[in-house]
């Protein structure tokens, strides 16, 4: 690909984006101060690979998949907000408190403009700093834990017997601490009731420590592309699907263009604390790469409590 041809497949995927409507190549001449038959011919060498298709003759191009995954690609390493922006959204996270996973969902989706998936783990084992059980009766026990942080859970269980009071209390001593699989619960009881009322305890704070957060899913609908019912249906199955996939290592940008049919994803890895999170942004191909990669990045970059080396990926 020549010099010419990168700049006018660039020119091309920045129209369609704005327009969403096919580009004449009359207009990318006039933008590159070439001829029209020169434009022609650079479009038909991009057309035959693969990068420009054309539905009829006269009509305008449109970029492919891989025109925009190349685009997108070429916008690596994003750039970061204004310096005034990140020193605002610094101090926005700084006075969330334990609110600050919601936040930075909707910091993302406002920002951006699109709708937004936020992915936590925890990066170690939770300690309980205290924790209290109590019967309701029916074998249904209610579980009070107050974790590292500050961080107040509480869940219902419902077993196939009721638990004595010192069998609560005994159990209440053993989750105290790191919640290991090896210690309490690797460990032969005497008491089976015991080994189940920790063991199904266990399962409760395992569960918990990944946590999922949709904001901005209405940004959906207003794009124009929300006209066709299979796009709908794609981005929202997309959206409401728990993801199998790692999360993007902290420092890192993951671009995921055209993986699910006419929808991309721009993808930013953080780590705050002992979490270590992924901020998506989940949009049509005819993405505003630009403008995602910048929030995604910033907000990442926002984030993280110390450096890590950044790296680039595209699928």
């Amino acid at each position: 690909m020549t010099e010419r041809q990168r700049r006018i497949l660039s020119l091309l995927v920045e129209a369609y984006i704005a327009s969403g409507r096919p580009v004449a190549s009359g207009l990318l001449a006039q933008q590159l101060s070439v001829s029209p038959a020169t434009c022609r011919y650079d479009l038909a060498e991009l057309t035959e690979a693969g990068y420009v298709i054309k539905l009829h003759a006269s009509a305008g191009r449109l970029p492919t998949r891989n025109a925009f995954r190349y685009y997108a690609l070429s916008l690596l390493p994003p750039s970061l907000l204004p310096e005034e922006v990140l020193e605002r959204l610094a101090l926005i996270l700084e006075r969330a408190g334990q609110s600050w996973a919601k936040l930075v969902g909707q910091m993302a989706a406002n920002l951006s403009g699109y709708a937004t998936v936020l992915r936590l783990a925890r990066v170690k084992n939770p300690r309980l700093i205290q924790v209290h059980l109590s019967a309701l009766g029916g074998g249904r026990m209610l579980v009070v834990a107050i974790m590292e942080g500050g961080l107040v859970q509480n869940s219902l269980l419902e077993l196939d017997f009721d638990p004595s009071e010192s069998l609560l209390q005994q159990a209440e001593q053993l989750l105290r601490g790191p919640m290991e699989e090896e210690a309490p619960f690797g460990r032969p009881w005497d008491s089976l009731q015991l080994e189940t009322l920790l063991h199904a305890a266990q399962q409760v704070y395992q569960h918990q420590l990944h946590e999922r957060y949709l904001e901005g899913a209405r940004a959906v609908l207003s794009e124009p592309e929300a006209t066709n019912p299979e796009f709908l249906r794609r981005a929202f199955t997309l959206l409401e699907t728990p993801s199998k996939e790692p999360l993007t290592p902290p420092g890192n940008v993951n671009l995921r263009v055209g993986e699910t049919e006419g929808l991309s994803m721009v993808q930013a890895g953080f780590i705050q604390g002992g979490v270590q999170g992924e901020i998506s942004l989940v949009g049509p191909l005819r993405m505003r790469y630009k403008d995602a990669l910048s929030v995604a990045h910033s907000l990442s970059h926002t984030l993280n409590q110390e450096s890590t080396h950044a790296g680039y990926y595209a699928d």
